[in-house]
């Protein structure tokens, strides 16, 4: 009798307490209006945590980027107004290798991983300049490996949909700034330095080093 008491002692205490009872509020404000039991620690509770729950992590791909490279990003909520992850690179084509972005994202309406953000990055790659030159002596030279690194920002907006806003749509535009291509600069060729102008002209303007910087992903949050 006594052990079923106390269970009932307990029961009532946990009943009472603001976290159990933040646990049954009604996402809808007008459901919180409604509910007079609730007390002012748990509407507080309610109105600083994670606005979606448990799902904190997002993958996607960019399928407009696959003309020149495979790109997938990953993302995870740390609160409602930051989240971190990385974008993971595979390019080919004229300078072919990989890269990694990693990020951290701001979001101005509090509402991570959704919404209006500012985000910041650093890019690491290791990459192959794949144009063939001709040296002053006629011989073939490859474009030699060489790593890359640099920083960027981008102003985006992430959208959440489906039945349980489980769908991502990603968007961002920005710029980023990073090291020159390495490796066969140092080479004499036949045609001087034009070689030399024309393969940099391609890595900032199209390649993995552009300096204009956007991004559309498509995902799914979990």
């Amino acid at each position: 009798m006594k052990k079923i008491v106390l269970l009932m002692f307990i029961g009532v205490i946990l009943l009472k307490s603001p976290l159990f009872a933040s646990s049954f509020i009604s996402f809808n404000d007008k459901n919180i209006v409604k509910n007079k039991s609730v007390d002012s620690s748990s509407v507080f509770l309610l109105k600083h945590r994670s606005s979606y729950g448990s799902k904190k992590q997002i993958f996607s791909v960019a399928p407009i980027g696959l003309i020149n490279k495979f790109r997938v990003k990953y993302e995870i909520q740390l609160n409602n107004a930051f989240s971190t992850g990385s974008f993971f690179n595979y390019y080919w084509g004229l300078f072919k290798g990989v890269r990694m972005d990693p990020f951290v994202r701001l979001y101005l309406g509090d509402e991570s991983p959704k919404g209006i953000y500012i985000q910041a990055k650093f890019v690491v790659g290791y990459l192959n300049n794949s144009l063939v030159y001709t040296d002053i002596n006629g011989n073939k030279i490859d474009g030699d490996w060489f790593t890359n690194g640099g920083a960027g920002i981008n102003v985006g907006y992430q959208t959440l949909t489906g039945k349980n806003e489980n769908w991502v749509i990603d968007i961002n535009i920005g710029f980023k700034l990073v090291t020159p291509v390495t490796g066969s600069q140092n080479i004499t060729t036949s045609g001087g330095n034009d070689a030399y102008v024309a393969e940099n002209a391609i890595w900032y303007l199209s390649g993995p080093g552009s300096i204009f910087d956007g991004h559309i992903g498509i995902g799914y949050r979990f």
